[in-house]
């Protein structure tokens, strides 16, 4: 059997240019060519270093200085209510409401990302690769710490239905911590009711963990899963007994936000999934202020409207505040306010006042557009 001889690479020694013009030989047919370095990124070498990849979570995090981030980014109807599955029509108001929160977003994304680290597309690509091949020898607080470092940058290549894939077989490990990142975060990336049966074992899970969670705590899970598509009125009976007797530390932490707006969230965050429980409002109700602000009024009085609860002394002791914001708020909160009063026995004036108010926010819309086409 005749073996080929092996072919001479252009770096053997007899196909070295020789140093003269007129040379002759192999060498002749090669010229050379500035060629496009290659960034496929994609195509890298996977380390398994889980400890590297925390590292880098822990590094993208700490460079993350914004306002202190809120975990009710919205609590309007047309983010959550509105998009439940099968509600195929959306109304003309519910599109532009729509429209509205989506420039206010898209503003506040913008602030967020002046304070970020700046990173190339190369490292995101490679350090997405390298957590979703590792993501199998990570702890699930290593990996809600790097879905966390995702999320705060605003970043999306797949690794969010990954990690769901990972976390839903080992919900039982998760304690406080990485509970509550994983819930804080997949529940603004995932998109609504494609993962029901996950969000279903998160909220399992929460008895596991209830001795750890203080009444803040209690208020983000509630907030998370609603925002989530998990709608059982069950979770709001496991952790309303450890909610009542944490209620108090809400005053102390109240302090650095404006008039107690952590127990109005609460109001809303009972409220949202038609928690009914005379016991629970009637000692959050005395402890909202009468000189509390707008936002406060608004989450307290919309949480005791979706719980059935008569908000008209609520309401008329804070008349003032009330009618001092129709001016100021966004139209769907002037249309919120309408379906809140609307079930009361407040004062005719009152609700023609709010009646007005949404008129004359919509005439001074008009006359802004007005002025950008002229």
């Amino acid at each position: 059997m005749l073996i080929a001889k092996r072919l001479l690479a252009p770096g053997h020694a007899s196909c070295k240019p020789l140093p003269v013009l007129t040379q002759d030989g192999p060498n002749r047919f090669i010229k050379f060519k500035l060629r496009r370095i290659r960034r496929d990124y994609w195509n890298v070498l996977c380390f398994a270093n889980s400890n590297k990849l925390k590292t880098t979570a822990y590094e993208l995090i700490s460079n993350y200085s914004p306002k202190q981030m809120e975990f009710i980014e919205d609590y309007s109807p047309n983010k959550s209510e509105n998009k439940r599955e099968g509600d195929g029509n959306q109304s003309d108001l519910n599109k532009e409401l729509n429209r509205e929160f989506k420039n206010e977003e898209e503003g506040g994304i913008e602030e967020q990302n002046k304070g970020l680290l700046s990173k190339s597309r190369g490292f995101w690509i490679v350090y997405s690769k390298r957590f979703k091949d590792s993501i199998h020898i990570l702890s699930v607080l290593d990996i809600a710490t790097i879905l966390k470092s995702f999320h705060i940058y605003n970043k999306d290549t797949g690794e969010y239905v990954v990690a769901v894939l990972e976390l839903q077989k080992r919900v039982t490990e998760m304690g406080r911590d990485a509970f509550m990142d994983c819930l804080w975060v997949l529940s603004r990336r995932l998109k609504l009711n494609t993962q029901k049966n996950f969000f279903k074992k998160m909220a399992q899970h929460v008895p596991n963990i209830l001795y750890s969670l203080d009444a803040l705590d209690i208020i983000k899970v509630l907030w998370n899963l609603y925002n989530a598509g998990y709608t059982d009125v069950n979770i709001c009976r496991k952790v309303y007994m450890k909610f009542m007797d944490h209620m108090e530390e809400l005053n102390e932490k109240g302090r650095r936000h404006i008039h107690y707006c952590d127990l109005s969230a609460a109001c809303l965050a009972f409220g949202r999934f038609g928690y009914r429980n005379m016991d629970l409002y009637s000692k959050i109700e005395p402890k909202i202020t009468k000189m509390c602000n707008a936002e406060v009024l608004f989450q307290a009085s919309w949480g005791f409207h979706l719980a059935a609860i008569d908000v008209t002394k609520l309401v008329t002791e804070r008349t003032e505040t009330l009618v001092d914001s129709l001016g100021k708020i966004p139209r769907w909160k002037v249309q919120v306010w309408k379906t809140i009063l609307s079930g009361t026995s407040c004062d005719i004036e009152l609700k023609q006042t709010v009646d007005e108010g949404g008129v004359w926010k919509q005439r001074q819309n008009l006359n802004l557009l007005d002025g950008d086409l002229s």
